[in-house]
């Protein structure tokens, strides 16, 4: 098991995809991997090819580019994003978009979290982008740095393999009357739980892409570069 595996999730927009990967791999700690899965991209992914297969350096770190043999789309490749012998017995993953800037206090933020997820199983999901709008609303502090909220998107969000499994699974079957879309569900999921949503008040992650496939993205307005 490592001690986090970072996934990610790509499709065309390649020196984008390779630049904020880039990011997050400078921050990869020890027994960790990077899972990056492309999703059968119609745009020549050589640059992300040769930045997985070339580590940074001689720390104790993998990274891994798989590729789907065909185009799965958002939603269902989000959904299947774990679907791996390599996430069976893991605990922790952090799921990532490829249009994510990271902050450089990003690493110990994420540490933050993960701290205080082990400390606290009641949390079920906690992210590095905190946005304010109608849709995600703060309800409580959550000690000095954090606060609860009632759902966030999927760019950066920090959970239990197990977890997510159990979220997708639900949201698959026929008892989910939720609103559309994986990472809603995952919220939604949380809530049927009575478990903590959880944020930090500044953001260390920021879209870089003006736009998704599908839909305007947020932007952090507090981001911490």
């Amino acid at each position: 098991m490592f001690d986090l595996i970072y996934n990610v999730l790509t499709y065309n927009r390649v020196e984008m995809a390779s630049d904020s990967i880039s990011q997050l791999m400078s921050h990869q700690r020890n027994n960790t991997l990077l899972d990056v899965i492309d999703d059968c991209s119609t745009e020549d992914i050589s640059l992300l090819r040769s930045l997985v297969s070339n580590p940074p350096d001689s720390r104790n770190i993998q990274q891994r580019l798989t590729i789907n043999e065909r185009n799965l789309g958002v939603e269902i490749n989000n959904i299947c994003r774990l679907n791996d012998d390599v996430y069976d017995k893991q605990e922790f993953v952090y799921l990532a978009d490829n249009d994510a800037a990271y902050s450089k206090r990003f690493d110990r933020e994420l540490q933050k979290l993960r701290q205080m997820m082990q400390n606290d199983s009641n949390i079920f999901a906690s992210t590095l982008f905190n946005v304010h709008n109608a849709w995600h609303l703060e309800t409580e502090d959550y000690g000095d740095e954090h606060v609860c909220k009632t759902s966030f998107g999927g760019i950066s969000i920090l959970i239990r393999a197990k977890d997510f499994g159990d979220a997708m699974d639900f949201y698959l079957s026929p008892d989910y009357l939720g609103i559309k879309g994986w990472d809603w569900a995952v919220c939604h999921f949380a809530r049927m739980q009575n478990k903590r949503m959880v944020a930090s008040k500044t953001s260390y992650v920021q879209h870089i892409g003006s736009n998704g496939v599908h839909v305007n993205v947020d932007i952090a307005d507090n981001f911490v570069e």
